[in-house]
């Protein structure tokens, strides 16, 4: 029988979080002959500790291991519920590996003393710089046969979520089309709006286009497909985060006249950013950038304090936004 043991994989960057599962799963099926361990993943806050722990401490009835996922362990916070966790994680059950991830980059301070001993069993993913998205997109192309021009790899990283997954996904996506009937070896600005922003999945992004545009209902409708899908209002929170001081620095340039397509890019705006926040600019006002961008700390500090709350609470954030469009 597998000997038990627990992980924790915090962060942003999911491409990587990804893999390393990926990389335990392989090696409990290599530790069980190659039989695939059962799996489950839990959401805290949808599942409940108790629930969670009760599952955790039964042995497998199906399989020789097990792998549980804990979504959202950030949300791990009553005092008695962080005491329970803490004592299963220094005594796991014997054929169980147990991985507590969480996008942010801290949880409780009495989960993560449970790995002290274990250092690498805990890892931050952290987001990649600017630069190495930038060369994993080159990289990505090249490899695949392809030339890729500066300003269309930019077009990618504004339109796509800002991990190596979706950047992946998304890049496949494309690699695929270009190799149809449409194909061609050269790929443009104007090939990445055409293949992704047309046809890209609702994600934070989509929601601060909508946004951008004053479009409260269209907020909303997205809003609650992000929820269905899982992602949580945090990380909504924290994508729109810096979508908004982005918009603030292009709201500054245009102010100073400094909004050159040299400058712009040096601020890392895109032509396809350009037009989402020259939309919110008209619609918002020159000033709005940072009530914006209050409303996003406010509500996200929110949803954290409160997280039976937090969509209840990304409803109120769109409201007070749609507001500062009323009020105009």
């Amino acid at each position: 029988m597998p000997k038990g043991s627990c992980y924790l994989f915090l962060g942003p960057e999911l491409g990587e979080k990804k893999e390393a599962i990926d990389s335990l799963r392989s090696m409990l099926a290599a530790n069980c002959g190659g039989a695939p361990p059962e799996e489950t993943s839990f959401y805290v806050g949808e599942n409940t500790i108790p629930e969670i722990l009760s599952i955790a401490l039964n042995g497998s009835l199906f399989a020789d291991a097990r792998l549980l996922l804990v979504k959202n362990a950030e949300l791990i916070k009553k005092k008695d519920e962080v005491t329970a966790v803490c004592d299963y994680l220094n005594a796991p059950q014997n054929d169980t590996i147990v991985i507590l991830i969480s996008d942010q980059t801290k949880i409780e301070s009495a989960l993560e003393k449970c790995f002290e001993k274990q250092k690498d069993h805990k890892k931050i993913f952290w987001e990649l710089f600017e630069e190495k998205k930038t060369r994993y997109v080159e990289q990505f192309f090249r490899q695949a046969g392809f030339t890729i021009d500066a300003r269309a790899v930019a077009a990618v990283l504004e339109l796509v979520e800002n991990n190596t997954d979706a950047l992946r996904q998304e890049c496949s996506k494309i690699a695929l089309f270009l190799r149809g009937e449409n194909a061609q070896s050269f790929i443009t600005e104007e090939t990445i709006e055409h293949l992704l922003a047309h046809s890209k999945q609702e994600s934070a992004y989509t929601l601060f286009s909508a946004i951008t545009r004053g479009d409260f209902p269209r907020s909303l409708s997205i809003a609650r497909a992000l929820l269905a899908a899982q992602t949580s209002p945090q990380e909504i929170f924290g994508k729109l985060a810096p979508a908004l001081r982005k918009f603030r620095d292009y709201c500054e340039l245009v102010r100073t006249g400094s909004d050159t397509d040299f400058e712009l890019r040096k601020a890392g705006i895109t032509a396809l950013g350009k037009k989402d926040y020259s939309s919110a600019r008209r619609i918002y006002g020159d000033r709005a950038a940072d009530t914006l961008i209050a409303l996003t700390a406010e509500y996200d500090i929110a949803t954290r304090k409160s997280a039976q709350f937090s969509e209840i609470y990304l409803d109120l954030f769109l409201y007070h936004v749609y507001a500062l469009v009323v009020r105009r």
